[in-house]
């Protein structure tokens, strides 16, 4: 029987850096990046915005069940983030699942910030395993 996948829209600041650090993570789990914003590589009409941010969420199909939002992406911005994506749980997810509950913004900014000016993060393995332990909260407990 082949585990279902469950589609994460993710946010990170720069984009080669999160595409080279959470799939390898994501090995061996039903975890699937579908979508990735960034902050600063992709040219300014493309990178995240809220607005963007919207029009994804309510475009992707299967529709996303979880969004990551990086540790180096700034605090100042997970308000909003977290804003944009209640309104999809309310306005697009909630009408069409039963399980729209099992849901989840992981903001590791909120617990795991680095300051991306300071060059690159630690590799501790400590917002990893943050990461995994809201996501399997939510979709891998009984």
């Amino acid at each position: 029987m082949t585990t279902p996948t469950i589609p994460i829209l993710t946010i990170g600041y720069k984009r080669t850096v999160g595409l080279n650090a959470i799939p390898p993570v994501f090995e061996g789990t039903p975890y699937v990046i579908t979508a990735f914003f960034d902050i600063v590589e992709t040219p300014e009409p493309y990178n995240y915005s809220p607005h963007n941010l919207a029009v994804a969420l309510r475009a992707l199909h299967p529709r996303p069940r979880a969004l990551v939002v990086g540790h180096a992406v700034s605090v100042s911005l997970v308000d909003e983030i977290e804003r944009v994506w209640g309104e999809y749980v309310e306005e697009a997810l909630k009408s069409e699942t039963d399980d729209w509950r099992r849901s989840v913004v992981v903001s590791l900014p909120r617990t795991h910030a680095v300051d991306p000016s300071l060059g690159p993060p630690k590799v501790d393995g400590a917002w990893a395993k943050e990461m995994m332990g809201q996501l399997d909260a939510v979709f891998r407990s009984g």
